[in-house]
Parts: C-alpha cells; structure tokens; sequence
C-alpha cells in the first residue's frame, strides 16, 4: 500500500506540477559527493543535494568528496526536504541527518561548491564557501581547483 502512495506523488509530481514535500529513508549508495540513493518502502529514489555540486568521479578531489558524504551519511536514515526535480529526473534537496544539515557541511569541509547557477541566493551556501576557501579546507587547500561545471565542458 505504501509503494502505491509513492507512486501516487511521483504522479502528482508529472502531472499536476512540483510540490515541496519531506522524505525520510535510509540511504543504501553514494553515487558521487553530491547525489545518492535512498530506499523508501523498497523503492529506490536518487537524490541530489540542492545548492552544492561536487567534484566528479574522475576530476581531482571527487573521490574525497564522494568519502566525506559516505562518511555522514551511508547506512544512516537520513530526511530530505524536496524542492524539486533535475533534468536527469532526480530529487533534489536539503539533506538532514541526525540533526545536521549535509549540503552546508559538504560546502564547509571544502568538498562541495556552492552551485550559484541554481542557489544564487543561498547566502549560508555562499558564506560557507567563503570561509572554506579561506580556511584552505578541502578542496580549497589547492591551488586553482577547477569548479566541476567548468571540468564538464
């Protein structure tokens, strides 16, 4: 009955445009430092984090990255606060874990970016790049990083 409900939203979601909801399920992969897979009544979702973008799999740092999300929240429940859809159909949104906000912590230990082009008025995303980078944490303790939308093209 629950995965019919799923279903349900996934409807509303394609036919009768977005509505902002909350998720809550345990995540079962970590695909890249900014998207992973969570299981709800045995349907498996991927989810995007709003407002960062990490390193790619195979563009410096993107391992790292992809270690510290593992390292918050693999195995763990985790609540997302949906604010929508990519163009590769994958949720996105503010990820919570036991109490903790992960897309301001993936931006604070340098192993995200704020993604500007999608959070431009994101001013705790845009502060915590800035201290960050200041800090040299993560990624930001190298010289020149390359952005990974700058790495893509």
């Amino acid at each position: 009955m629950k995965t019919f409900y799923i279903i349900l939203i996934f409807l509303n979601l394609i036919f009768a445009g977005f509505k902002p909801y909350t998720i809550t399920g345990i995540v079962t992969e970590i695909v890249n430092g900014n998207s992973f897979k969570i299981v709800i009544n045995n349907v498996e979702i991927v989810v995007k984090l709003y407002g960062i973008y990490a390193p790619e799999k195979f563009q410096f740092y993107g391992i790292d990255s992809k270690s510290e999300l593992q390292n918050w929240i693999l195995d763990k429940t985790v609540t997302v606060d949906v604010s929508g859809k990519d163009q590769y159909g994958r949720l996105v949104g503010t990820v919570y874990c036991d109490y903790a906000n992960i897309n301001w912590i993936m931006v604070s230990t340098g192993s995200a970016w704020w993604y500007k082009a999608y959070a431009p008025n994101d001013t705790v995303l845009k502060r915590l790049q800035f201290e960050a980078k200041e800090a040299k944490r993560g990624l930001w303790q190298f010289p020149n990083p390359i952005a990974p939308w700058n790495f893509k093209n």
